[in-house]
This record gives structure tokens, C-alpha cells and sequence, in this order.
């Protein structure tokens, strides 16, 4: 007998179906390089969870492209995990696919609701007051997948999309590389950001 998990059925999905579809699309200029991208925004099927994609030249299939995927915080506060890493880690991935002609950043949505968010700040700024208190876990904490499992997936489905099929991964985050591959790209190279720092 065989047993599936959760996670497999959901990776069986974003690998067989296709569950992002564009949604709009305009040209922008970038504030840190003074440079035409494109904004993409894609629109998960049945659910209206939105992507936005930043596409630098014109990717094609057969040409490995820089990628970064980055989570879009909906809640910017002091105690979101490292904002400055996180926000100079994108800035080095921008300014990676500037230098190289070409690539994508992809922002991950929220795994939660905008409500569930909210609540989860109210009560990581309840905890600076009281340290000991305790904080229940968000329902998405909770999942078997850790409902990252989904979102990456998702951004994956948003890099193919686009016409990607072979890509080089922007990323510090094992994590990242696990959920991105697969969904019909092939992973050339993970390409660590903190090796831009020096």
C-alpha cells in the first residue's frame, strides 16, 4: 500500500496542473537602478492569492536565468526575522540581474490572510511585554506542509509561466532550493547572496 502525505498530493498538483495565470502586466522603472523591468502579476487559481513577478530583459527557455524568490512581508515591524539581511539580500539580487542582463525576482505572498497576520503581530508585540507568554500556533504553523510548501510551489509555477526553464537560484536558504525545484525547471546552480556582501 502506498501512503501519500499532504504534501505529496499538493506537489503532485503544482507539478501536474496549472494553477497561476497572469493577471497584469506594465513596464517600471526600478528606484535602485534607474531601469526598465517588468511588473507581473500572477493570480492563483481558485483562491486569488496574487504574485507579483519583476522581470529584468527577456528570459527565454533554454538560457539558465538568475532567479530570487522573497517572501512579501504584509506586516514590515521591527519583529519580522532580520528585515535589514532581507532587504539587502534583495537589493543584491536586483542587482545581480541588472549586471546580468536578465532574470526574475518572484514575491511569495503571505502564507496567512491578511486577518491571521494582523493577530500574529498582535501577539509577537504582546510577547515583548510579557516575555513568558505563551503563543499559540497560526493555523498555517500548524499544517503538515507548513503551507510553504504551496507558496514556493506556486512561485515556481509563476517562474514557468514566464518561460523558465532553467534557472540559477539567488538564495542563503536550502529551504528555498527544496521548494523551487521540480514544477518543470531544472536547477542549474544555487548562487549565495553572501558572497555579494564582500
Amino acid at each position: 500500500m502506498v501512503i501519500l502525505t499532504i504534501a505529496d498530493l499538493i506537489a503532485y498538483r503544482l507539478q501536474t496542473e496549472a494553477l497561476v495565470s497572469l493577471v497584469a502586466e506594465t513596464p517600471v522603472e526600478l528606484d535602485r537602478t534607474r531601469t526598465t523591468w517588468r511588473a507581473c502579476v500572477f493570480e492563483a487559481v481558485h483562491e486569488g492569492k496574487q504574485f507579483l513577478a519583476l522581470v529584468k530583459g527577456d528570459p527565454v527557455a533554454d538560457r539558465p536565468a538568475l532567479c530570487a524568490c522573497t517572501p512579501a512581508r504584509a506586516w514590515p515591524t521591527s519583529s519580522a526575522a532580520h528585515p535589514k539581511t532581507a532587504r539587502r539580500n534583495l537589493g543584491e539580487a536586483i542587482d545581480a540581474i541588472e549586471a546580468a542582463g536578465e532574470g526574475v525576482i518572484v514575491y511569495i505572498p503571505p502564507v496567512a490572510d491578511l486577518k491571521t497576520e494582523l493577530a500574529m503581530v498582535a501577539r509577537r508585540e504582546g510577547s515583548k511585554s510579557s516575555p513568558h507568554a505563551a503563543t499559540p500556533p497560526t493555523a498555517a504553523a500548524t499544517r503538515p506542509h507548513g503551507g510553504a510548501l504551496r507558496e514556493y510551489g506556486l512561485g515556481a509555477q509563476v517562474l514557468r509561466s514566464l518561460g523558465l526553464c532553467k534557472i540559477r537560484l539567488l538564495t542563503n536558504n536550502p529551504r528555498k532550493i527544496a521548494g523551487i525545484q521540480g514544477h518543470g525547471l531544472t536547477l542549474i546552480e544555487s548562487v549565495p547572496l553572501v558572497a555579494m556582501n564582500g
